[in-house]
């Protein structure tokens, strides 16, 4: 224990968000003050353009596939 009888191993108390979030928004008021500029959003936005088309040429996994059939099985006895 350090002096004053507080435990040195336990963490700061927080508002119950994560630390690095109370860091983050040190000084901002209101998410008025968050903006990006046109080429930041352009960036992003072509980023996600990319991930998102290789995400949709891989193949549907063979369990969802079975998982799917199974589903359509049931649904078409009721």
């Amino acid at each position: 224990m350090q002096p004053g009888g507080k435990d040195a191993s336990r963490e700061p108390e927080t508002s119950g968000e994560p630390q690095e979030h109370n860091d983050m928004n040190q000084g901002i008021e209101d998410d008025t003050d968050l903006k990006l500029n046109s080429r930041a959003q352009v960036l992003i936005g072509q980023r996600l353009r990319t991930v998102y088309d290789e995400l949709v040429q891989q193949p549907v996994p063979e369990r969802l596939l079975k998982l799917l059939e199974e589903l359509e099985r049931k649904e078409g006895k009721e």
